[in-house]
Order: C-alpha cells, then structure tokens, then sequence
C-alpha cells in the first residue's frame, strides 16, 4: 500500500472515530486540522525546523531581513491602482 493510500485509511478511521464518539457538528475541515495536528508530515516538520534554525541563524550574525511593514508596502506597491 502506497504512503497516500495509507493516511488515507488512518484519516478515515480517525474520522469515523470522532463522528462516533459523539461529535457530529464538525466539518470535515475541522475533522482533517485535527487530524494534521495530531498526525504531522514528519518531511515538513524537518524543513520547517531547518528555515527557523536558518532564520535564528541570521538574526544572531545580526542579518535582520525585512520587516514586515516594509514588505507590505512593497507588495502593495505592485498592486494595480484601481
């Protein structure tokens, strides 16, 4: 069985668990976030840790990037004048 095919299977368990457990007024979004909280892809988990662990990196050397206000302008800068 295939990496796909089988959280396929453990979110369905998981799901069908929930719904018989009483809870009914969830959506299957809320259903998936709380299964994605409690089943976290181990491969973005890592790439996650890498950019903070890169990005603390920078800060120490005293590389401060850019703050946010400064992106926002330039972002909206680029926005079509309507």
């Amino acid at each position: 069985m295939t990496q796909i095919s089988e959280q396929i299977n453990q979110f369905r368990e998981f799901a069908l668990s929930r719904l018989s457990s009483g809870k009914q007024d969830v959506s299957i979004d809320e259903l998936y976030d709380e299964w994605r909280m409690l089943n976290p892809d181990s491969e973005k988990s890592e790439a996650d840790a890498k950019a903070v662990s890169a990005s603390l990196n920078d800060y120490h050397r005293g590389i401060k990037g850019k703050s946010a206000e400064d992106v926002i302008r330039n972002l909206t800068s680029k926005l079509p004048n309507e």
